[in-house]
């Protein structure tokens, strides 16, 4: 190939190229979450960035299901204009081990998993948590695995 044709086809590659649409790329971004070794009842605080400024921002246990916009809901908030936002909630009652948040931009549907996973711990609860002799006190257990001899 000659070099007239090269240049000619430098020159139309550029022109075509300078007619894409140049889009910027925005994505949901977890900068700190307060905790991620917790049990039942833990609040956890979840900062964010990268939502679309103004729009509300959901929180999600273990999947995001879009035709039953409540089911596994921990939490909603509005983004702050810059994008940023703040979530916090507390943990449901769920089986000890590994269990992930997930996040949604309501506005544009876009959805992202927290890639650290929220561990969660089985422990039990004394009600009330001091007593005298002969008093009744109430034991509950959170996250245990069923059919587990405690």
């Amino acid at each position: 190939m000659n070099s007239k044709k090269a240049i000619t086809l430098l020159v139309l590659a550029t022109l075509l190229l300078t007619t894409l649409p140049i889009v910027p790329v925005k994505a949901i971004a977890v900068t700190s979450t307060s905790s991620y070794d917790v049990v039942y009842d833990d609040t956890i605080t979840v900062l964010g960035t990268g939502v679309t400024a103004g729009a509300t921002v959901e929180v999600y246990w273990d999947a995001v299901q879009p035709w039953d916009g409540e089911a596994g809901k921990l939490n909603s908030t509005k983004a702050k204009s810059s994008g940023a936002f703040e979530l916090w909630f507390d943990v449901p009652e769920a089986v000890n081990g590994d269990h992930y948040l997930w996040l949604e931009d309501v506005q544009t549907g876009d959805t992202m998993v927290v890639p650290t996973p929220i561990t969660v711990n089985a422990h039990v609860e004394a009600d009330p948590d001091a007593g005298l002799d002969g008093d009744t006190i109430t034991l509950n257990g959170y996250g245990f695995n069923d059919e587990v001899d405690i």
